[in-house]
Order: C-alpha cells, then structure tokens, then sequence
C-alpha cells in the first residue's frame, strides 16, 4: 500500500465516485472527494465491488471480520485521540 493513504485520515469524505472499464486499465477506479477540495484514488485491474451499504461497528469489529476469513490485511491505521497517525 503506497503512503498516501494515510493522508485520507480525518478528512471528511463529500463524494464517491466510480469508473469501471470494460477494455482499458485500470478496470475499476474509485475516487473518494473531500471537503478540502482534494481527492484518493483507488484502483485495480479487477472489479472493485462495494457493498449494500454501511455496517454498525468499529476497528475491532473489521479486525475480528476479517480474522474469520483468511484474508490479508494489507493496511490498518487510525487517528487516535490526538490526531495523531496510528500503524498496526
């Protein structure tokens, strides 16, 4: 995962938007629009597949989530009570 990511944390997210391709690459984009006027990309040369909608829980309710299957976790962080940028 590329450090940019983390510039994502505390900011407040006012549009989504995907792209999906058929024959060019990337096939999937995702862009997440901030109220700063900036905007996080995401991409894959597969599909990126979003869900039916938001989920009750916190950071512990994804770990355990994903502890169940035999997934990867790539990335994991937060703000803590400070502001201040947590890495797991």
């Amino acid at each position: 995962m590329k450090e940019g990511i983390y510039e994502i944390l505390g900011k407040r997210i006012t549009g989504v938007i995907v792209k999906r391709a058929e024959e060019s690459e990337p096939r999937s984009q995702l862009f997440l629009l901030f109220d700063d006027n900036t905007y996080y990309e995401m991409y894959s040369n597969s599909a990126i597949i979003g869900t039916r909608g938001c989920v009750s829980g916190d950071r512990k309710n994804v770990i355990n989530y994903l502890q169940s299957s035999e997934r990867i976790i790539e990335l994991d962080c937060f703000l803590d009570e400070t502001g201040q940028i947590v890495k797991k």
